[in-house]
């Protein structure tokens, strides 16, 4: 019987949520659409231990809220850069980019809006 109240209380713990989150803001400064911006979401969201996430066109960034007992803001620098785009300062992977639609490249690469 006292197995089982241990386990109902860590079971009642492990499922009432009680695991710590976190938020931040990365700078997304090359998304140009709102292509981009569901690219950047998707990418993200697809990372097991996101909350969600929410990007804004008009100021370039995504908010993350996410738990960092599974990953770290590296790791979402890396998806975003994966997806083909600057994060934070984490260069976009050139193969990822080169693959965008033109309206999701920056204005200095000849695409853009």
């Amino acid at each position: 019987m006292k197995r089982f109240i241990v386990f109902a209380v860590f079971l009642g713990f492990a499922l009432s949520g009680c695991e710590k989150s976190a938020e931040t803001t990365i700078d997304v400064s090359s998304i140009q659409c709102g292509t981009c911006v569901a690219k950047v979401e998707k990418a993200v969201q697809g990372l097991d231990g996101v909350k969600s996430a929410k990007v804004a066109l008009a100021t370039k960034t995504a908010t993350v809220s996410f738990f960092p007992a599974k990953l770290q803001l590296a790791d979402l620098e890396k998806a975003i850069a994966a997806a083909g785009y600057d994060a934070n300062d984490t260069p976009r992977e050139p193969e990822a980019y080169a693959a965008l639609d033109a309206c999701c490249k920056v204005p200095e690469d000849g695409g853009g809006h």
